[in-house]
């Protein structure tokens, strides 16, 4: 089955006048200085399998950007600022936003019972699971299984995921630790259009991108010529990577030659959007165009274990604490492609970095996360 429908990997002067400069303005003034374009520039010349797209912004002005590879290496067409990636997992993000204004709105809480909401769950959920369960991934879920490779790849909806959810497999007991599983995305996807009466992906044309002027995410399938959509490549051909058991990486930007199944997104991860939509989605989500300050605080706050393990998921938000500075955002993987999303605190830094290449966004995220937090 496609590991993309089974989950995806988890892992910011003055002149003549005087003004006030707070303990705050000053840090991330200091903080933002390791990042600039030639530093960029350096990081992604260091690391020669990267095929993609990076964004360092702040404030909504871009301090560097880079973008390189083939989008389409047999149309010898390269990544470019108008280049749509997958976003993976990352899209799960704009799912919590989509529900988090339903509760401002006063439509939902987060105490809501899933099976107020989706009543055919009955029997194979408990009724104390709630849409705040869904959004930590604390639902006590099942993975998915016994479906067909044909089925899942006739979905074109978030609806079409959701029944797939429906005859699959997937239940639970009740409330329980932290699992990553795309299916809570999925049936949070399904209550967004069940309660704003708008299908999913309207719903996020409608009340996050044009209000905060993104052109995506879109929810389409890799295949459409509809946008400039990157290709998905991997070191190896597709059977070979999914039989792998720790993964098959590339030793040279060659390798990345075999090109992977189309794939279509749901609510759970896997829409398409070009960098700049993430930094404008950052800009929104600090100025509070989407969901209000406290709401965002919570979407991103952790609990009192995970503050002192100085980690953790909250409300669609993986959080890490540092001593330099803490980050808040999320990760996505597939076949053919990674994502790195984050807003760091401190510096008021938000680092946006897209591969259409097996496991290479994780490299250049890394080392700017070096500099911006020292660890």
């Amino acid at each position: 089955m496609r590991n993309w429908l089974i989950g995806s990997t988890l892992i910011l002067a003055s002149c003549g006048v005087a003004s006030e400069t707070t303990v705050e303005d000053a840090a991330r003034e200091t903080a933002s200085a390791p990042i600039d374009q030639t530093r960029l520039d350096a990081i992604v010349a260091a690391h020669p399998m990267f095929s993609g797209s990076v964004v360092i912004a702040r404030d909504g002005e871009f301090l560097a950007q880079a973008h390189v590879g083939f989008s389409d290496r047999d149309a010898s067409a390269m990544n470019t600022t108008q280049t749509f990636h997958n976003l993976a997992s990352v899209g799960k993000m704009f799912t919590a936003v989509a529900i988090i204004q339903q509760v401002e709105a006063g439509t939902l809480t987060y105490d809501t019972p899933v099976l107020d909401l989706i009543p055919e769950l009955e029997g194979r959920i408990t009724p104390d699971i709630t849409i705040d369960h869904l959004l930590h991934h604390t639902s006590g879920f099942t993975r998915m299984g016994g479906l067909d490779d044909a089925v899942i790849d006739a979905a074109r909806t978030n609806t079409d995921f959701f029944n797939l959810v429906l005859t699959s497999n997937v239940r639970s007991d009740g409330p329980a630790d932290f699992a990553y599983h795309n299916p809570n995305y999925m049936i949070l996807g399904e209550i967004v259009q069940r309660v704003s009466g708008l299908a999913y992906r309207d719903y996020i044309q409608t009340h996050i991108n044009t209000p905060a002027g993104l052109s995506g995410p879109v929810y389409v399938r890799s295949d459409t010529t509809e946008y400039d959509i990157s290709t998905a490549y991997l070191p190896v051909d597709y059977d070979t990577w999914w039989n792998s058991e720790d993964g098959i990486p590339g030793t040279q930007v060659d390798d990345f030659v075999h090109v992977t199944p189309p794939t279509m997104s749901s609510a759970g991860g896997g829409a398409f959007a070009m960098a700049s939509d993430l930094a404008g989605f950052a800009t929104a989500l600090r100025e509070n165009t989407l969901i209000n300050a406290e709401s965002f605080a919570a979407m991103c706050g952790l609990d009192a274990a995970q503050i002192e393990r100085g980690r953790g998921y909250a409300r669609g938000c993986s959080v890490s604490h540092g001593a330099q500075d803490n980050r808040r955002g999320h990760t996505g993987s597939s076949a053919g492609r990674q994502a790195r999303f984050f807003l760091y605190e401190r510096s008021g830094l938000d680092v946006i970095v897209l591969s259409n290449h097996e496991g290479q966004a994780a490299p250049i995220f890394g080392a700017i996360d070096e500099l911006l937090r020292g660890e």
